[in-house]
């Protein structure tokens, strides 16, 4: 049996300030999407390969290593 209806309708007692904020907000992240346009052809995710902006953020995180796996994945993809 349920005691509350939907999260939003949580009595102030139960659900207030910013834990209530952040319930709605895991709400949202939560809640799929019907309605956002996603690509217009599926060749369009389609993964290319790491670019230069790719190599810069790996140099950034730190980890040197993401490059050449990444080069490693496409040319493994390549041969079958």
């Amino acid at each position: 049996m349920r005691q509350y209806d939907a999260i939003d309708d949580f009595p102030p007692e139960i659900l207030d300030g910013e834990r209530r904020r952040l319930a709605l907000l895991f709400k949202q992240l939560a809640t799929l999407r019907t309605d956002a346009a996603l690509f217009s052809d599926v060749a369009a995710l389609r993964w290319l390969g790491a670019t230069e902006e790719f190599d810069a953020w790996a140099t950034k995180i730190g980890d040197a290593r993401l490059l050449p796996r990444a080069q490693k994945l496409i040319t493994d993809v390549v041969r079958n």
